[in-house]
């Protein structure tokens, strides 16, 4: 498993990244901030896309986001940033792409929350052991970051009774993630203004 090394290298690579956050969209610390997650190609693009109602660039190969494409969700109390990012690989961030540098980027300068988006199938050529090789190195990574594993393909395969499975070509699913999302932003826009705790409560892991 690799996990980002904290040492002067990575570090240096860190800050040359930072150099690039002019390119990422900008800061709202008064809204709350999803970001999208996960291998290159497991439907991150239309999931963003179909909880949003906007239209992103959705590509029939891998690597297709190259940049951060954002959608909003809102109702009559608040709104809902979510981030689009790049793909992810099993790697260490110095050897990683430009791409996948500015999803680390949204995940340390932006993120509030995060959706986790597994594809059960392996149908975009990675398998369940790699993705959660990711999705661990992420946690390790960011402790504190509150994650919400999502599975979807739903109308090929559900392999979890106790995480949410969405499709993204029937549908199925989409509204219990939204409906989910607008609860955990309700919690944190109520204790950000509250000064109360600040991680989210999740219904499900």
């Amino acid at each position: 498993m690799y996990v980002i090394r904290k040492n002067s290298y990575t570090m240096h690579k860190l800050r040359e990244a930072h150099k690039k956050l002019n390119e990422l969209p900008d800061i709202e610390p008064n809204v709350f901030k999803v970001a999208v997650v996960g291998a290159p190609f497991v439907g991150k693009s239309s999931l963003v896309a179909n909880l949003t109602g906007k239209k992103l660039e959705i590509g029939k190969y891998p690597f297709t986001t190259k940049r951060i494409n954002i959608g909003r969700i809102s109702n009559e109390k608040f709104e809902i940033v979510v981030y689009d990012t790049p793909g992810i690989l099993d790697r260490p961030l110095e050897k990683g792409s430009v791409y996948e540098k500015k999803a680390y980027l949204i995940l340390k300068y932006l993120a509030d929350f995060v959706v986790f988006l597994i594809d059960p199938t392996e149908s975009a050529g990675y398998s369940l052991v790699y993705q959660n090789r990711i999705l661990s190195s992420i946690k390790k990574t960011m402790p504190t970051m509150p994650i919400l594993v999502v599975e979807t393909h739903a109308d090929l395969l559900q392999i979890s009774d106790n995480r949410f499975c969405i499709s993204n070509v029937t549908g199925f699913g989409l509204d219990d993630l939204k409906q989910e999302l607008i609860k955990i932003a309700e919690q944190w826009y109520y204790e950000k203004f509250s000064h109360g705790p600040s991680k989210p409560q999740l219904g499900h892991l």
